[in-house]
This record gives structure tokens, C-alpha cells and sequence, in this order.
């Protein structure tokens, strides 16, 4: 499976957890408080780690959510098909 297709399935994923977030983050916050709401917290700082430094071109190790200008970098949430510092086509085996 190529770099390109698990960034897509991890985004898939993280976009399902934020669809659920008001069951795993925002009814515990109601029923328990900011203690209750702190672990669905981690949960979502974790999938923001996660798309950053999990998914790494092979070549220079830059992560394909994130963009290059120069000394400048800019994440978003979708995975590029080519790598914004090596131009290596991430969607090849």
C-alpha cells in the first residue's frame, strides 16, 4: 500500500473521530467535567501528532500533510501526492 493511500486512510479516519467527538469528548466534559473531557482531548492531540511524524516521505522524511516554502511550513489536512521538498511521487510503491 503506497505512502499516498495510508495518509488517505488516516484521514478517513481522523474525519470519522471528529464526527464522534461530541460522544467521546464533549458528553463526558457534561457528565464529569474538564477531567472527564481531558482524555477525549489527548485522543485528538494524538491524531494531530500522528498525521505530522507517522507519515514520512522516504526519501527526505517530510511528512506529506504538510507544505514547504522555503523556511515557512504549512500543515493541512490532506495528504499530497508528491513530496513539497524532494518532489518524489508519493503515490508509487
Amino acid at each position: 500500500m503506497t505512502l499516498y493511500r495510508k495518509a488517505w486512510l488516516f484521514t478517513g479516519w481522523t474525519m470519522l473521530v471528529f464526527v464522534t467527538s461530541p460522544l467521546w469528548l464533549f458528553w463526558p466534559f457534561i457528565r464529569l467535567g474538564l477531567i472527564g473531557a481531558l482524555p477525549g482531548m489527548a485522543l485528538w492531540l494524538a491524531h494531530g501528532a500522528a498525521f505530522l511524524w507517522l507519515f514520512r516521505c522516504p526519501e527526505c522524511g517530510t511528512s506529506p500533510f504538510t507544505t514547504r516554502l522555503g523556511f515557512v511550513g504549512i500543515s493541512h489536512p490532506w495528504p499530497r501526492r508528491c513530496c513539497s521538498k524532494c518532489s518524489k511521487d508519493l503515490t508509487a510503491n
